[in-house]
Formats: structure tokens, sequence, C-alpha cells
């Protein structure tokens, strides 16, 4: 490599070569004099300095730049004043000297290059004697050290401590990972203020930030330890004081051993067996003590079984989930939850409600909305439906409802297994006039599509959005993408879109002497929303030609993109039924926008087992919608969904025979 190229600058041109006189012409008439204003000149002569510079910044620029590096590196964190003092001025003037060079100002990169030089030097000379002074307590420290250092070194090189227990111990691993990478680096950089940095965070995170890790993994032993007292003192409530608890109190004491073990082994791969010990007995006795309830509770009445629940509770959060998991318990449940008459009125009822609900389908209720009718009204729908569908599906983790004076609504987002519910009244019946348009099926009052006489609002409302839980966990709909017997559903592109309506609305044809891409992004405009006479991509594929804007804004495909784009954020194609799909349709198939950034097709030939309107918005609400009929017992046996849906129906209830 060249000085040149090392400084960043172009070559100079060399001198073309003077013309050769002809030995055969005369001196006189063929060779140029010397005072010829054809002369070629001598080269002028180059700044001195430019060389000189040249050599130095070539013998300064490499170790400049590794000092620099280790400096935004950290490396010599900590160091003391004089070494700090001779970083500054390295940092500093390195960056001048490339100024100065690039400006070609070889007088102020003379000058630039003095301060590097010293400050180089200075550094040497200053960090030396540190260095030599900490190289000497770090090998003292680390020999002092050394046990501990094997030990952990060895306890991540076996697994033993950081892959184990739910990643507990990850915090201190972590850091000490980090520390043995400084030391490491220190000492073959021979910078043993870097190394003796890495000695202490590696001391701490082998006292202090292992003793945090253990100190949380003592909390969690100890939580597990009062829940299972909690299970005991309900089981002692049921009358089951012949309950054994050696079991549990073994397994804890096992389990304290064995985290305090830790400290000294590195070694915790028994401790997940050991906490789980806990649970496991614990559990043994929350059943028993559940078996003992649903037994002893045939001769009591629901509201002392109520009230019974309510103090178990108290102790065991999780016993009526036990009482739900034992045979004859689901239908105790349903039986107390019947007794209420379908209100909860109290305090206690609402109380008891929501731990069934809970219990039973395994759903969180969010809301603070508790009026008397919602809890045992969520209980009935959410219990139409298998239990696979709710209380064994993680797709359904939280039920959050809001009451609304008029329009009903609900959603449910795919991976959160959260359901919202804005409901009115949820006795309500029959009225669908507020509600039809967004979920219910078209019409219900006129009883048009599945007849819709004693169909509660709420229930539907419930069940639909079930309906997506399910097939978000099951993946359904999307397994049957193209299948004509399930709606024959595709998700589309804008612009895939905006092709085919161009093609199957006889844009293309009506406009022969206009460029496709042109005829095809007016479409891609319209369909977002855009004046295409004003979009710039619309514009700028005429390639030269004039568009008559007005007749293109009148013809058919214009007007289909108009109507198959969503209005607002829940108004599209769907609401114009059967004829709304015909007039649009384009080759069978019938094309819009269903939510902001999703466009769909699906076949016209589906709308004849159609359950309503809104079914045909997505795949997703062509499942839901059906799912709610299904469950309502409206949706008729000739529907593709039927027979899935009754297999489903018909395994939950072999399951709930067995379990008897």
């Amino acid at each position: 490599m060249s000085l040149f190229t090392v400084l960043g600058l172009k070559a100079p041109k060399k001198p073309p070569t003077p013309p050769q006189p002809d030995p055969g012409a005369s001196p006189a008439s063929d060779t140029p004099s010397s005072t010829s204003v054809d002369a070629h000149p001598e080269p002028i002569a180059q700044d001195p300095r430019k060389a000189l510079v040249g050599q130095r910044f070539a013998a300064n620029s490499g170790p400049a730049r590794d000092l620099i590096a280790k400096i935004e590196a950290q490396a010599y964190l900590g160091s003391p004043g004089p070494v700090q003092t001779a970083m500054q001025a390295v940092h500093k003037s390195f960056p001048a000297v490339q100024a100065a060079i690039s400006a070609k100002d070889w007088g102020r990169a003379s000058d630039e290059l003095d301060r590097l030089e010293t400050g180089l030097a200075d550094f040497r000379k200053a960090f030396q004697s540190v260095n030599d002074t900490k190289k000497a307590d770090y090998v003292k420290a680390k020999a002092q050290a050394q046990a501990d250092l094997d030990r952990w070194d060895a306890a991540l090189a076996g697994k033993t401590l950081d892959e184990v227990c739910d990643k507990a111990f990850q915090d201190s691993t972590a850091q000490f990972t980090h520390a043995r990478q400084q030391m490491d680096e220190g000492e073959k950089g021979d910078n043993y203020l870097q190394a003796a940095r890495g000695l202490r965070n590696a001391t701490g995170a082998m006292a202090g930030a292992f003793k945090g890790d253990l100190d949380k993994l003592r909390q969690t032993l100890q939580a597990r330890r009062q829940a299972g007292d909690g299970v005991f003192a309900a089981a002692a409530k049921a009358g089951l004081k012949t309950v054994d608890r050696k079991p549990f109190d073994d397994a804890a004491k096992a389990a304290s051993a064995a985290l305090e073990k830790v400290a000294t082994t590195l070694d915790a791969r028994p401790l997940p067996a050991a906490l789980a010990a806990i649970e496991s007995a614990a559990e043994q006795c929350r059943r028993a003590a559940a078996q003992a309830f649903v037994a002893a509770a045939k001769n009591q009445p629901k509201k002392a079984q109520r009230a019974q629940v309510m103090a178990l509770l108290k102790d065991d959060p999780e016993a009526l989930r036990a009482v739900a998991d034992v045979d004859g318990g689901p239908a105790l449940i349903d039986a107390m939850m019947k007794d209420l008459g379908g209100q909860a009125k109290d305090a206690q009822s609402k109380a008891f409600a929501r731990a069934a609900i809970g219990a039973r389908f395994g759903a969180k209720l969010t809301d603070q909305d508790l009026t008397t009718k919602y809890l045992p009204r969520l209980y009935g729908a959410l219990g139409k439906v298998p239990a696979s569908h709710t209380v064994g599906n993680p797709m359904l983790k939280e039920i959050n409802r809001k009451r609304v004076a008029l329009m009903a609504e609900g959603d449910y987002t795919n991976g959160t297994g959260k359901i919202n519910l804005s409901t009115t009244r949820t006795g309500l019946v029959d009225s669908m006039v507020s509600f039809g348009a967004i979920v219910l099926p078209e019409k219900l009052t006129g009883g048009k599509v599945a007849g819709g006489l004693g169909i509660s609002q709420f229930d539907v409302l419930t069940l639909h959005e079930v309906a997506h839980a399910v097939d978000d966990k099951l993946q359904y709909m999307k397994s049957k993408i193209g299948n004509i017997a399930f709606g024959g559903w595709h998700d589309h592109s804008v612009d895939e879109v905006a092709g085919v309506v161009a093609d199957g609305k006889g844009l293309y044809a009506d406009f022969p002497d206009l460029p496709k891409p042109f005829l095809k992004a007016y479409i891609h405009a319209v369909l977002l929303q855009r004046k295409p006479e004003s979009d710039s991509t619309v514009t700028g594929a005429l390639g030269g030609k004039t568009a008559d804007w007005k007749k293109l804004a009148k013809h058919a495909a214009t007007d289909c993109a108009e109507h198959i784009r969503m209005k607002g954020s829940s108004s599209g194609l769907w609401e114009k039924g059967d004829s709304g799909a015909q007039k649009y349709a384009i080759a069978g198939s019938v094309f819009q926008q269903a939510y902001a950034s999703q466009w769909v097709s699906y076949a016209l030939s589906a709308r004849s087992a159609k359950v309503s309107d809104y079914q045909f918005r997505s795949e997703a609400e062509w499942y839901a919608e059906a799912y709610a009929m299904f469950f309502l017992g409206k949706l008729k046996s000739s529907h593709p969904l039927h027979p899935v849906l009754t297999a489903d129906q018909q395994a939950g209830k072999a399951a709930q025979r067995a379990a008897r």
C-alpha cells in the first residue's frame, strides 16, 4: 500500500515525457528550444512536510486506533489521573490529525501529530507504572479466589446451575460469565486494570448476586409451604382431619435441604423435583379434600354448600378448581350456580360465581362491572361448549366485560387469550336491532336465517368470541384456506385485489390505450381511498399518455373498488347481503376489505349455506358465527361445520361420562 493510500490522497499524475529529437532532423527546425511556448515545464516541487506527515501518521495511527477502541470499550475504566489525561489527549488529537491531512494542511497535521505522539508516549509511561502495580495485586487476589473461581467454572461447564430450576440463577451466572470474560481479556491484553475489575465483578457475582438468587428461591419455597398449609387448613374445615400431611412436610424439608446445599455444591439440579414434590403432596391433599366436600355436600342445602366453598377459598384459592376436577364436582358446581336462580344478588354470591367460572372454565374475570345477572349468564353461556374449548384452551385466559346502554359488541385478538365484551342488559332476547348489524345472525327478529326466537344477544356474543379463542387454538380455518365447503377463503394483498378488479371488471379491456400498470395503480389508489389523479404513483405510471379521469371514475371497476373497501372501521361489503356480494363478485369470488390491513376473498357459492351476513366478513367470522349458532341449537345439520362441532360436543360428553 502506498503512502498516498494511507493518507487517503490521490497520487499526482506523472508529467508527460517530452518528445525526443529525430536524429536526422535539423536542430534548429525540429527541436523545440528551451524558450518555446510549447515546451513542457519541470514539475512543481511538493511540500516536503507532506512525506514526513505520512511517515509519522503511518507509524502512529495503528497504536492510536487500538487505544481509542479500548477506551471506548471501557478497557481502562478506573485509571488514575495521569493515564486519563494521556488517553484524553490521544482521543482528541487523533481525529484532529485526520482532519488536517484531509484538508492537506501539513503544518497543522504536523502539530497535531506532535500532540498525538506525546499523548501515546505519556499513556505508555503512565499506564505501565499503574499496570505493574495492578498486576501484582491482581495475581495475589486471584490466587486467593482461585478455588471459588474453579468451582464456578466447573458448575457452568457442567450446567449444574444456570440451566436448571427455571433459570433461577440466571442473574448471578450471567454476571459471573461476563466478569470472567473481562478477566480473560485483561490478562491477554496485559491490562490488569480490566482484569482486576473483572475479578471484582466475579467475586460480586459469586457472593452478592448469587445470594440474591438464593433468597428469591427461598421466597418461592416459603410461598409453596404457605399454600400447602392453606390446603390442609381447608381440608380440616371440610372435616377431612385424617389427611396425612407427613408427605407434604417431608417434601418441604427435602426442598429446603436441597436449596441450602446449592450454596456449597453449586448444583441446583435436584431443586426442581424437590419443589415439585411439595406441590404434588399439597395437590393430593387438595384432591382428597375436594372429594370429601363433594361427598358431604350431597345432603346439604346449596346455600350452605356455597358458604362452605367460600370458607375453603379463604385458605386455599385453588379449592374450587380441585372440586371441578374430581368426580361429581362439575355437576355440583353447576347445581350451586343454578340455585342462584340466574341472579348473583349479594357480594358472596358474586364472589362464588366468579370463582366457579374460573374453576369450571379456566378463564380469569378482569371486569368490575358485576351486575346481578351477568355472572350467572356468562356461566351458562360458557357451559354450552365442550370443556376442551374453555378450561382446556390456553387461548381463553381472560374475559372482561363492560356494560353499555345501546350497542353490544365484542372483540378477541389472536394470541392474547383475552375476550372483551361490551354488552347491554344480559337478559335481552329477540330484540336484535341494536346488535344485529355487528355480529348477530341476519335480521333474527324476523327469523329469516336461523329462527331467532329465544336467542340471547349476550349468549350469541359470548359464544362468538369463545369461537375465536377456539379457532386461535386449533388454527382450524387456517387449515381450510381455499376449501370451498368452508367458504373458499383466501387472504390477499391490496395490490392483488387491484389487479383482479381492474381485469375482472373490464378496466383493461375498456382502456386498451392506457398502460396496464397505470390502470392497476388507479384501482389500487381507489381501494386505499386516495384520489388517483393526485397520486404520484398513479400519474407516474401513465407513461406520457393522457387519462380521461372522469370516464375512469364512472367505470364499473371504480364502482366495485369503492364498494368492496371498508367504510370506517366496521362497515363493509358484507352488510350488503347476497345482492351486494352478487353485484361485485368476480369470476365466482367476492373480494373485499375485511379489516384495516386485511383483504380477503371467498366463494360466492358459499353464501348458500350462510348463517349471517356478518359471517362473510372474514374466515374467522365465518367460523365464529356458525359456532355460536351450533351451540345455541340453531345451526342446520347440512352446514359443513355441524359434523365437526358435533364431534367435539360428543367427545366432551364422553369425557364427562368417563369421569363419572
